[in-house]
């Protein structure tokens, strides 16, 4: 089975529990956070800045979780997850590896497999962001992935033409994050 997990800061904990509509799994004092404000290249991970801060885990069921935690930061400034992947891993050995004091990214990928930082922005000066770890190349499922949203968001701007409340968005903006 494939195991994720989605860590988001516990500033929008009780905005996810309503829209996940149920308790996190468990709250640890490790989020990853990444400068969005780059010029050109992303910064390269290996080492990176782990702030011990307060976040909350998901387990992902399915894509409409992942959809529901993004919109839980949606209305701050800036936010961020963090998506974990890995196969039959353990929540307790997933803590322990990201509450390391000298974290290393490799260890987090031996552990987990696939590691995703994702940054929101929604003011400006703020941009998007978007790094990936894999100890694979995964160039291939990248590629593939860029040619989905793209298709998704063409979709997205025809039937924008057509919307005229919130009510007929919401599943506009759904069909954007899950596809289906």
């Amino acid at each position: 089975k494939n195991f994720r997990y989605c860590a988001i800061g516990s500033s929008e904990c009780s905005h996810a529990m309503a829209w996940v509509e149920r308790d996190p799994d468990y709250n640890a004092r490790w989020f990853y956070s990444i400068d969005s404000l780059f010029e050109t290249e992303p910064p390269v991970v290996v080492k990176g800045e782990f702030e011990k801060k307060e976040c909350v885990f998901w387990e992902l069921e399915d894509s409409d979780d992942l959809f529901c935690l993004q919109a839980a930061g949606i209305g701050d400034v800036s936010t961020g997850m963090n998506i974990l992947a890995g196969n039959d891993v353990d929540p307790g050995r997933i803590n322990s590896v990201l509450s390391n004091p000298n974290i290393d990214m490799h260890k987090v990928l031996d552990e987990m497999g696939l590691f995703v930082a994702t940054t929101y922005g929604f003011d400006m000066g703020y941009y998007n962001g978007l790094t990936i770890k894999s100890p694979v190349c995964i160039d291939e499922q990248i590629t593939e992935l860029e040619f989905e949203f793209k298709r998704r968001i063409a979709e997205y701007d025809y039937l924008m033409g057509t919307v005229e409340t919130v009510e007929e968005w919401i599943p506009t903006i759904r069909l954007l994050a899950t596809g289906s």
